[in-house]
């Protein structure tokens, strides 16, 4: 081989080898920008569900027992539709001396300690009634902290394929395990819990 050809040789090589390192570098550039855009797509989707887990939990709060309509649950409170009790902290007319004696007047929770449904059903649904329609909630359920069983359930009429009031559904708590975890978690801590609750049958399953 003459050195003219040699010299032909080794530009070609280099032209092939300049091309290939050019090629493996666009090729890096284009998956680390696309790596780049998941991530960025990824951390969006988690600060949008983030906010939204948090905007629900907002919503759900006014409904315990440290929300803005907290006094409905207190067993001292005659008057638990009377939501200035809790707007207003200087309201003069709140009497809660019964609490002192340990005696229950809340009418709402007398009812459901006497079993006396059809009595405290006036009461949650013009607590929860509204969300019920708007569909702001799927449902509520009033709970016999003793027995563990269901004492009232009440779905939103917006739920139609889905009925979680119903007992065919095995129910459970993420992070947490059956709801004798959760409510002995709630009565254990008396503090109110916030999560995700799964119900499943052997063909479904709701989160």
């Amino acid at each position: 081989m003459t050195i003219k050809r040699l010299l032909i040789f080794i530009s070609v090589m280099g032209a092939i080898f300049a091309s290939g390192i050019a090629w493996f570098l666009a090729e890096s550039k284009s998956d680390i920008r696309a790596d780049a855009a998941s991530q960025v797509s990824l951390d969006i989707y988690k600060s949008a569900w983030g906010q939204l887990v948090l905007d629900e939990k907002a919503k759900l709060d006014d409904f315990g027992p440290l929300g803005r309509k907290r006094d409905f649950w207190v067993t001292a409170n005659a008057e638990p539709l009377n939501f200035t009790r809790s707007q207003n902290a200087s309201n003069y007319f709140t009497d809660y001396s019964s609490d002192v004696e340990g005696i229950i007047v809340n009418p709402m929770i007398s009812s459901l300690i006497d079993k006396n449904v059809g009595e405290a059903r006036r009461f949650l649904r013009v607590f929860f009634g509204p969300s019920l329609q708007k569909g702001d909630l799927l449902y509520y359920q009033i709970i016999d902290a003793g027995s563990m069983e269901s004492i009232y359930c009440r779905k939103s009429l917006r739920s139609r394929d889905f009925d979680p009031c119903k007992g065919i559904y095995e129910t459970s708590y993420l992070g947490l395990g059956s709801r004798y975890d959760l409510y002995g978690k709630i009565i254990e801590t008396q503090e109110p819990w916030f999560g995700f609750e799964k119900k499943t049958t052997s063909d479904s399953e709701n989160i």
